[in-house]
Formats: structure tokens, C-alpha cells, sequence
């Protein structure tokens, strides 16, 4: 039988002075292993100012990698849901997140 383990989405951190690179440096420290970031399409000013736990898919890719292997995590998903009922918006999202995670080898969009 398989073995599930636990992981932790950055939506934990949601705060207005909470970088993404801190929600996966905490996430270690709390002892996870497994990280499901959260990304978004487009810019979004409290991302862009280090203040918000979201990382947009116009940044490098390598930037969600590099932090989670240097924290010691291993990335389990993107979390790149939204509203399907507006698939000429939703549609472009969920295609530029699996480019992303097929970029840093994650195997799973949410």
C-alpha cells in the first residue's frame, strides 16, 4: 500500500508581510517536507513588493525551485486553480502553469 505523506500549501502564510521565501523557509523549520506553492498569472503589487506568499508565473520558475531545494522541501503541486467558468481567462492560466511546472519538474497542478 502506498505511503501519503503531509504537505503544506503557502496559502498557510497569507500575510501582508509575509514573503514567499519565507512561507518555505517556515515551512521547513516546522518540520514538512512536502510544499504545494501558490502562483498566479499577471503582476500583483504585494507579490511584487516581497509581501505576499504568491509567486507570479512571469518570474523565473527556478525562483520557486531554488528556494524549496535550498529549504529542503520537495514541491508536490502548484496551486494554480481559479474560476472555470471563464475558460478564455482560466484556460491561459492553467496552460502557463503546467509550462512552469514542467520547467522545475513538478508533477501535479492544482
Amino acid at each position: 500500500m502506498g505511503k501519503i505523506q503531509i504537505g503544506l500549501n503557502t496559502e498557510y502564510s497569507r500575510s501582508s508581510d509575509k514573503p514567499f521565501e519565507w512561507a518555505v523557509e517556515h515551512a521547513a523549520a516546522m518540520g514538512y517536507k512536502y510544499i504545494e506553492p501558490m502562483v498566479h498569472f499577471g503582476r500583483e503589487l504585494m507579490s511584487e513588493a516581497g509581501y505576499f506568499h504568491t509567486v507570479s508565473m512571469f518570474d523565473d520558475p527556478y525562483r520557486i525551485k531554488n528556494a524549496c531545494d535550498k529549504a529542503g522541501l520537495t514541491i508536490s503541486g502548484l496551486q494554480a486553480h481559479g474560476p472555470l467558468g471563464r475558460p478564455e481567462v482560466h484556460g491561459e492560466y492553467l496552460k502557463m502553469a503546467i509550462r512552469v511546472a514542467g520547467e522545475i519538474g513538478v508533477p501535479v497542478v492544482n
